[in-house]
């Protein structure tokens, strides 16, 4: 099985029309499979980290009825046309980047929203703002100058992006083509590091490349394969996992989308929590769904970060303005602790459910297993 990032989407039928929506990202290196990040569980159901086995690689082509997967290499090689959305022909249309240079750049732009590992497409023309193909209204197009205000999106024009994307590329194919000597991510990326290191542009691919290995896009958090990563350096520290609560009612009630908000929210609230308590050591990963990971140097500064995290997601307006943000976590000195005490928080949630708790209006539960979690911290 060849070396490359490969990217699962589900597949829905809406109006007729196919719609893929992103859940999760691979990389296959030495014919092992490593999660990059599985935003609903299903890579782990689907395609297993490990081995590439006959099974694997059978479900590598036939991952399920709503499941599609597709490498980097055939994405970039332009052999997954049913990928290329189809728009409606109009005489009157113009070609992108063909214009009258008296006129400046043309009006087509890549929009980037944050957690979207894919630009949409906004052209303007006669007056009125298209997001790939279709009208705007005045008040999306509203949020989208406001969401590029406030820096969740950017706005670029596609020239710039794509000799940027070319370069990431380029540099992921030097990671990739190891010419047989097995060099694992960290050696390449490390052996990336050591080329034209004088030259912006190459460094600026570098990184790029070394974020699409290790960072969540969704939460801007660590990876599975950055935590595994971690893990093998030994840290002294303290773990706290947090398993959200309700992201399969959110995605089965509101979407996918409402779900991918909901997932955004637990990684800026992680963050935010982080920032407060322990900027330049706390280390935080995204598993997948609504599974994350913090990791702190002490128990005082794990505690503090759970009580933190716990009062920004209280302070959340909730989804759809029903359904409230909250998660169960737990605290250990090792990432088993941590499960276990996680495992306590949810028993917790359970008993609050069972005595008449509501299922969309549950609070955080918090669990320690080195301490008393509600002492005062740092």
């Amino acid at each position: 099985m060849k070396d490359s990032i490969y990217y699962a989407h589900l597949v829905q039928k809406r109006k007729g029309q196919i719609q893929r929506h992103p859940a999760g990202r691979f990389m296959i290196k030495d014919n092992h499979v490593h999660h990059l990040e599985d935003h609903y569980g299903l890579l782990d159901r689907s395609i297993p980290e490990g081995y590439v086995d006959d099974l694997i690689e059978h479900r590598l082509q036939h991952p399920g009825r709503n499941l599609s997967v597709t490498s980097h290499d055939d994405l970039v090689n332009g052999r997954r046309m049913d990928f290329i959305p189809e728009h409606p022909l109009h005489d009157a249309m113009p070609i992108p980047n063909q214009h009258d240079p008296k006129q400046g750049k043309p009006s087509v732009f890549h929009y980037h929203r944050a957690g979207f590992d894919r630009p949409h497409l906004i052209e303007v023309k006669d007056g009125k703002f298209l997001l790939d193909g279709s009208q705007l209204k005045e008040h999306e197009i509203k949020a989208v100058l406001d969401n590029v205000k406030s820096g969740v999106a950017k706005l670029k024009y596609p020239k710039a992006e794509s000799q940027a994307l070319k370069k990431a590329e380029a540099s992921f194919d030097v990671l990739s083509k190891s010419e047989g000597d097995e060099m694992d991510p960290q050696e390449a990326l490390a052996h990336l590091d050591s080329l034209n290191s004088n030259d912006p542009q190459t460094q600026r691919a570098i990184a790029s490349v070394r974020r699409q290995i290790f960072m969540d896009p969704m939460t801007g958090l660590g990876n599975k394969y950055a935590y595994g990563e971690f893990l093998k350096k030994n840290p002294e520290g303290y773990h706290v996992m947090v398993d959200g609560n309700g992201m399969k009612a959110v995605n089965d009630t509101y979407g996918h989308e409402a779900g991918d908000q909901l997932i955004q929210s637990f990684g800026h609230a992680m963050r935010s929590a982080a920032d407060e308590v322990s900027p330049k050591q706390a280390k935080l990963h995204r598993f997948g769904g609504d599974e994350l990971h913090a990791f702190l140097p002490t128990a005082e500064h794990a505690h503090h970060f759970a009580r933190s995290l716990r009062e920004k997601l209280d302070a959340l307006p909730p989804i759809n303005g029903t359904h409230k943000i909250s998660a169960s976590i737990g605290v250990g000195k090792t990432p088993e602790h941590a499960d276990n005490a996680l495992y306590q928080a949810k028993a917790a949630k359970a008993v609050h459910l069972a005595t008449g708790g509501k299922a969309h209006d549950v609070p955080t539960f918090i669990h320690s297993n080195v301490g008393d979690v509600t002492k005062p911290g740092v």
